[in-house]
């Protein structure tokens, strides 16, 4: 029953910690999208506002902490349009320019429908064809809806020359106000005024086509269901001259109830921002990598511990106690980092007879190699921790051979040896167990400094890369794997007490 009570404690635990984590590593800066604006400085406004709410970054806290952990419905994406942008055209020659093959709807298999919004182009195949009466900058504009009914406007800039070919500058254009984008129930507000850079002196803005209000030169407009449309203004000079543009309207993400986006309890650790790729990948070679580490260590260290402090506790303040007791303060007090980098200097740099870091040799796949480049960390974390639990082992001894029942024993004529290893070292085992049963997660993860001194690639070193690249996604698995070793090895101790003494039994 117990046992089922820590189970239940370390659920609730790892939940309590997971919302603590989320937000702690969340509120750090570098989130994606702002690695997406650092390396990329042209990025547009509109492009990080969608980006965001796709990724649900707009999100409070706690909405992005359920989608994480529960999952939600993917995001139903508009047309994709990358081809033609820029055309040059000469007057009253045919133009056309391909537009269909560079549209693709991420969505669907069927290609989104073209709607022509200029005058005097017509839509044939997968082509656009016109012919151009006036020379200067010709926009061509159209629209394309995707099966949701989510639009995106293309607009292609076509400079008509003269028939010598000469450029003749338009001085009046609007220009594509672009998108404006906002979150789902809110109000649009665009000033459109500033598109009004080679227009003459009173010029006015008209909307022709979509929903919403033109007033001063001031597009609004308030929508109640998410997407993303298109609005079709135009601008009329006073000497006649006309011209349009298109606004693009991202008014929220809309959900797609056919893909849902698992969350964490269903499996899906999330995506590393750093290394481009799932999160359970990256752990799954890095906790093997680590377990290579760690298995050795842990022997190395229970080997040295256990029959020297039994060693120890039996010559009490002789030279040997002194003797080892300094190893072991030795072992406790010098820094991993330190003692890594010292081993390196003299077996790899001064002796060259052991690799300074790394997995392997490249181009090498050999197993002496191998376990050539793991001599120097395994040393270094089973010396680390044999001085601690060499002094846990010393001191539980001591504390049990000096019992009653230890000179009954050697009363009785038994060996110093069944004495030692049967009576008292059987007894001390309850606390150099909960030692090294907690010690496992420090193990597991506390080896940050040596895989990162020995370039080992391993969840230590993981989690240190993870905070240092905001990547939180990876972080916060490793923490909480980390954190569930600690409470899973609470649980074995507890398992360990009742097979090491029969008296725990009871109590179970």
């Amino acid at each position: 029953m117990s046992i089922l009570k820590r189970v239940g404690q370390l659920l609730a635990t790892l939940a309590v910690l997971s919302v603590l984590l989320f937000r702690v590593l969340t509120a750090m800066p570098g989130n994606p999208v702002e690695l997406l604006i650092t390396s990329n400085p042209g990025v547009r406004p509109e492009d990080v506002a969608r980006l965001k709410r796709l990724r649900g970054l707009d999100q409070p806290w706690y909405v992005q902490y359920v989608r994480w952990v529960w999952g939600h419905h993917e995001a139903r994406q508009p047309p994709i349009y990358r081809g033609v942008r820029l055309g040059v055209a000469t007057i009253h020659e045919p133009w056309s320019a391909d537009v269909t093959t560079h549209l693709q709807d991420p969505d669907a298999s069927a290609p989104p429908t073209l709607t022509v919004v200029s005058d005097g182009v017509r839509l044939e195949g997968g082509s656009v064809h016109a012919t151009f009466g006036s020379v200067g900058i010709n926009p061509v504009l159209l629209i394309a809806t995707d099966a949701d009914g989510l639009q995106t406007a293309i607009r292609i800039d076509v400079e008509v020359r003269t028939a010598d070919r000469q450029p003749v500058k338009n001085n009046f254009r609007l220009n594509d106000p672009g998108t404006k984008s906002v979150d789902e129930n809110q109000a649009i507000t665009a000033d459109l005024k500033p598109a009004l850079q080679f227009a003459p002196e009173g010029t006015t803005l008209r909307l022709v086509r979509g929903e919403g209000l033109l007033t001063d030169g001031v597009y609004t407009h308030h929508f109640a269901q998410p997407g993303q449309s298109v609005a079709v203004v135009e601008a009329s000079a006073p000497d006649g001259q006309r011209t349009l543009a298109l606004l693009t309207l991202d008014h929220g993400p809309v959900p797609d109830p056919s893909r849902f986006h698992r969350g964490f309890l269903f499996g899906n650790l999330g995506f590393s921002n750093t290394y481009k790729r799932p999160v359970a990948d990256i752990l799954f070679g890095r906790v093997a990598n680590t377990l290579r580490l760690m298995v050795p260590a842990f022997l190395l260290a229970l080997l040295l511990a256990v029959p020297l402090g039994v060693f120890t506790a039996r010559r009490q303040y002789t030279r040997w106690d002194y003797f080892f007791s300094s190893l072991a303060f030795a072992g406790i007090s010098v820094p991993v980092f330190w003692l890594g980098i010292m081993l390196i200097i003299l077996f790899s740099v001064v002796l060259r007879v052991l690799p300074p870091g790394g997995m392997a040799t490249p181009g090498v796949d050999d197993v002496v190699d191998k376990v050539e480049h793991a001599i120097l960390p395994v040393l270094v974390l089973g010396l680390a921790y044999a001085g601690r639990w060499l002094r846990y082992v010393r001191t539980a001894m001591l504390e049990v051979l000096g019992q009653d029942y230890i000179r009954t024993a050697r009363a009785k004529g038994l060996s110093e040896t069944v004495v030692i290893w049967k009576h008292a070292f059987r007894n001390a085992l309850i606390p150099i167990v909960t030692v090294l049963a907690l010690s496992i997660p420090s193990l597991f993860s506390g080896a940050v400094l040596t895989e990162t001194v020995f370039s080992w690639p391993g969840v230590g070193r993981l989690i240190f890369e993870s905070v240092m690249n905001s990547d939180s996604y990876v972080a916060m698995v490793a923490f909480l794997i980390s954190a569930a070793l600690v409470m899973l090895s609470n649980i074995l101790a507890d398992v360990l007490y009742v097979l090491v003494d029969p008296r725990m039994r009871k109590r179970a």
